[in-house]
């Protein structure tokens, strides 16, 4: 009933996503006051970026519900990074305006300017979070999902992911730093992922939603028919992200509050598979369990 309402119902769907924003943030709000600067700033900023997502997907005809796409990715994001204010949810923007220019690759005749784009905000999100720097093969793979392998594209994304690190140097160069150093050191993070008790339910919640992302890929793979080309070569970038980040996330020490891109696919996938599911109770079921997991977390 509650998926069915909101499938027509945009209104209804961003209700959802405020009013669970502020559940997620009652905690927060609870210890350090009603009146706390920071939460409210955290808060809005974790919701801005949600809502910043769904009408990206929304734009680029990824999903008819950004609504529930971005409570989704809400969710994940908060359960994982906390309502605490940190000055990394600033490097949020910089990764979805790559993940718009990224979407708007395909099926231009000279794509070369939203490559650049793309590649160079996706770039500047790791000199501000060097965590993400191994995540720049990525963007390579998203290239050949869109089959943008001529030596312009390519060179179009080498100068792209170039350009950040050439003003960081030369940062460095004029006012004698070195803070090309101190993102290379930050950037060593491979080894056996760290646990703790803290991330273990907001390590189920992104399980849950990685095992309905796989489910949704596969339900995908059977009604390609459905979907046109550019729908298509979307899908295989979103894909591409969500394995890359699966697998970059297993094989890294990488802090749960820092693998945010990968909450983008889980959400587009997870809202897939909630629309196309034809059990009516198990699609309600199923966004409460991530809501419920979501709101755990964040209180336990």
């Amino acid at each position: 009933m509650l998926i069915r309402i909101a499938k027509s119902n945009l209104v209804f769907q961003y209700l959802l996503v405020f009013v669970v924003s502020l559940l997620l943030a009652g905690k927060a709000f609870a210890s350090k006051g009603f009146l706390d600067g920071n939460t409210w700033l955290a808060w809005f900023l974790h919701l801005a970026w949600a809502l910043a997502i769904g009408w990206i997907a929304a734009k680029h005809r990824l999903t008819r519900n950004p609504g529930l796409l971005a409570l989704i990715f809400l969710c994940l994001d908060v359960a994982h990074a906390g309502m605490d204010y940190s000055s990394r949810i600033w490097v949020y923007p910089l990764f979805i305006i790559s993940f718009h220019y990224g979407l708007s690759i395909y099926g231009k005749e000279k794509p070369y300017p939203a490559i650049f784009n793309s590649a160079f905000f996706w770039s500047a999100s790791t000199v501000f979070c060097p965590e993400l720097l191994f995540s720049l093969p990525c963007f390579f793979i998203i290239l050949l999902s869109y089959s943008a392998t001529s030596w312009r594209e390519l060179g179009s994304a080498l100068l792209g992911i170039g350009v950040p690190y050439w003003l960081a140097g030369t940062y460095d160069f004029l006012w004698q730093d070195d803070l090309l150093v101190r993102i290379w050191d930050k950037a060593l993070i491979f080894g056996i992922p760290g646990f703790s008790p803290d991330i273990l339910l907001p390590g189920l919640l992104g399980l849950f939603c990685s095992v309905i992302s796989f489910l949704a890929m596969l339900s995908l793979k059977k009604n390609l028919q459905d979907l046109d080309m550019a729908e298509r070569h979307r899908a295989s970038a979103l894909t591409a992200l969500f394995l890359y980040f699966c697998v970059f996330t297993v094989a890294t020490r990488i802090h749960p509050d820092t693998i945010f891109p990968l909450f983008i696919p889980s959400a587009f996938f997870c809202t897939k598979f909630l629309i196309n599911l034809k059990r009516e109770s198990a699609k309600d079921m199923i966004l409460l369990a991530i809501i419920v997991l979501s709101l755990l977390a964040c209180y336990f």
